[in-house]
């Protein structure tokens, strides 16, 4: 009679736990799960206000399995913020996302609690499918309108009657590009014929991030600039967002003029990756560090001969044979 009470007691108990994790949330045991805040150093210090206008925490389980998410899109984005997450007693992940606006899309779509792992969670440029396939050519999209920013935790453990408390540190994916091309003669003065200037767009393969913040690999596809400036006397701007930055990239990421008289015909082309290391970035800390990049491009009245900069520094080619 003794064990047969035992196990009366018991089941019921693995009932409530079994419905709290996949049937209905609201049977989770009270005040037990998580409570979790964001942060954000700038400058070395901690903001109290977050550079971010959504934020999205998805729960894994011990198995890395899916399990629900949070999404605030009214904030305040304060780093005091405290978001709080129902759940029973055991081991989670969390990962956080910061501006998943519509250029960009978690994939797959939709998460299925219970079945989507960590593994294969990411999120993508709208434009792009996983597959990376296009009808014809290349893919061509922008990168992301606003910044992305992306956290995750270690495990963490949730004991029954206890809230777990933890801090999401977010770090910035997106590195803007501000590309500057001038036309000028030996003198410094602007070029007289330097006009149509030519089409700028980038070739990139970093059009996916998985949820612990690396690569999904996709093929090469075409980076549109989201911004173009003309109204300059010897040259024209671009800016790119690119959605990240590393050494390792699949693609080295190159960038192309083309002539707008003849589409599709090559004026220039050149790698980026070679010109950050060529002027200080040349750890994966100098980029992570770094998100704003100015490159000029210093062509003459023909696009014979160029020099390069890259936030100021001139880029010199080093002759591996010396």
């Amino acid at each position: 009679m003794r064990k047969i009470g035992k196990w009366m007691y018991i089941l019921p108990l693995a009932a409530i736990l079994s419905g709290c994790v996949l049937d209905d949330l609201s049977l989770c045991p009270q005040n037990t799960g998580l409570s979790l805040s964001l942060s954000y150093r700038t400058g070395g210090q901690a903001a109290g206000k977050l550079p971010i206008e959504r934020a999205d925490l998805f729960v894994f389980d011990s198995r890395g399995r899916f399990l629900r998410t949070l999404t605030d899109r009214q904030g305040p984005f304060t780093s005091d913020r405290r978001y709080e997450l129902e759940l029973p007693p055991g081991d989670y992940t969390v990962a956080a996302w910061g501006n998943l606006q519509k250029d960009l899309r978690v994939s797959p779509d939709p998460f299925v609690p219970g079945m989507t792992t960590l593994e294969e969670a990411c999120i993508l440029l709208s434009g792009l499918s996983v597959s990376g396939k296009a009808d014809t050519g290349l893919q061509r999209v922008s990168g992301p309108e606003k910044f992305l920013y992306h956290g995750r935790t270690g495990t963490l453990r949730v004991e029954s009657g206890k809230k777990t408390g933890g801090v999401i540190p977010l770090y910035r994916d997106t590195k803007v590009i501000r590309l500057q091309v001038r036309y000028l003669k030996p003198d410094g003065s602007p070029c007289d014929e330097a006009r149509p200037y030519p089409y700028a767009c980038m070739l990139a393969a970093d059009g996916g991030l998985k949820f612990d913040n690396s690569y999904l690999p996709l093929p090469a596809f075409v980076l549109e600039n989201s911004g173009r400036n003309e109204n300059i006397p010897n040259g024209f701007d671009a800016v790119f967002h690119k959605m990240t930055l590393r050494l390792d990239e699949p693609q080295e990421p190159e960038i192309i003029l083309t002539d707008p008289r003849k589409p599709g015909q090559v004026i220039y082309r050149a790698g980026l990756t070679q010109w950050l290391r060529g002027t200080g970035y040349d750890t994966q800390e100098a980029l992570d560090n770094t998100h704003e990049y100015v490159v000029e491009l210093r062509f003459a009245c023909t696009h014979t001969t160029v020099r390069i900069f890259v936030n100021g520094w001139e880029y010199v080619p080093i002759d591996e044979d010396i």
